[in-house]
């Protein structure tokens, strides 16, 4: 896969969406997405994983699977608020009003 060349031309119809991500993967673009998504996404959920054991749901269903999600996802958010608000306090700024 790696060897291949860079694709040209339209996307050919009836690719399935794994042919279509190593088509694009294959592009100077795609690369250049693909890079910049670790720089901003992999590591939150690196934390995620780290901090709240978040590596595997403990709840069943597609329902219950996602408000534990969104409870991770705002715990996560909610620490990083925190955090900040830490800081400025420490600097003597001010965060709330």
């Amino acid at each position: 896969m790696r060897d291949q060349v860079a694709p040209r031309g339209r996307i050919p119809k009836g690719l399935s969406a794994r042919e279509r991500m190593e088509r694009k993967l294959l592009t100077k673009r795609g690369k250049a997405l693909y890079k910049k998504r670790g720089q901003t996404v992999e590591p939150v959920f690196g934390q995620m994983k780290g901090t709240q054991g978040a590596d595997e749901f403990r709840l069943r269903g597609l329902e219950l699977c996602n408000g534990e999600w969104n409870l991770h996802s705002a715990t996560h958010n909610l620490k990083k608020l925190h955090s900040k608000c830490v800081k400025m306090g420490q600097k003597g700024g001010k965060w709330l009003h």
